[in-house]
């Protein structure tokens, strides 16, 4: 389960929508506040039919059992709503992928001793029901299931104590909202396009551990409602 497994943070999970959008999604200036720039990512990422996109993921070893440098994998998530998904992480150790197609659930693994492929029978009409049955029975989700769920809005605001707009900074050349959340134990960084309302980084720290080790996910490549 390396690739794909759920690390314990509380509310925010590793680095799940599924209902049409009926209004047009907002556009959030650097005037707004935090929330009403999360809410903008959250609508414009409900109303697409169909998402894609590409991102790099590290984890510090503190965070992995047994490991003494970062895990780094590289993520391809294509999600056709209301919950057909195929994604891929592939890392040094080898290559997996998940598909769902609403009512069975396959992941194939391929490293150095082979390919391997089991299924699992699940009925899910939706990213967020099927995030909920994989987290119950094996322990993790889809990959960065909280930017395809039918509210991201609530689920990073979920347990949240303030959200705060830091300011804007530049990610991959993109001018992006920084926005802040706290919670108890650990804090999240969230980096939303200024144009776009696109997410493009997300990063977990979590300060109740001495080191302060993070989950980073740089988000790339967004495409939205393509074939």
């Amino acid at each position: 389960m390396r690739s794909m497994k759920r690390v314990p943070v509380p509310s925010l999970a590793t680095l799940g929508a599924i209902a049409f959008a009926v209004a047009l999604p907002t556009q959030a200036d650097s005037g707004d506040s935090g929330e009403a720039i999360l809410r903008a990512m959250s609508e414009k990422l409900v109303a697409a039919r169909v998402l894609a996109v590409d991102a790099r993921r590290t984890i510090d070893p503190a965070l992995v059992p047994g490991d003494v440098v970062k895990e780094a994998a590289t993520l391809r998530v294509v999600v056709e709503r209301p919950a057909s998904i195929h994604g891929q992480a592939t890392d040094p150790a080898g290559t997996r992928r998940l598909l769902f197609d609403g009512k069975e659930l396959s992941i194939v693994d391929e490293n150095e001793l082979g390919t391997f492929h089991a299924t699992a029978k699940l009925e899910a009409a939706s990213v967020d029901a099927l995030s909920d049955m994989m987290i119950e029975r094996f322990g993790f989700q889809p990959l960065l299931a909280e930017f395809f769920s039918e509210d991201p809005y609530a689920l990073f605001m979920e347990g949240v104590e303030s959200v705060r707009l830091v300011g804007d900074e530049q990610v991959d050349g993109v001018t992006c909202h920084r926005l802040e959340f706290t919670q108890e134990g650990h804090r999240t960084d969230l980096w939303i396009g200024a144009k776009d309302s696109l997410p493009r980084k997300l990063t977990i720290t979590i300060e109740e551990l001495g080191a302060e080790p993070q989950i980073v996910a740089d988000l790339s490549r967004w495409e939205l409602d393509q074939d």
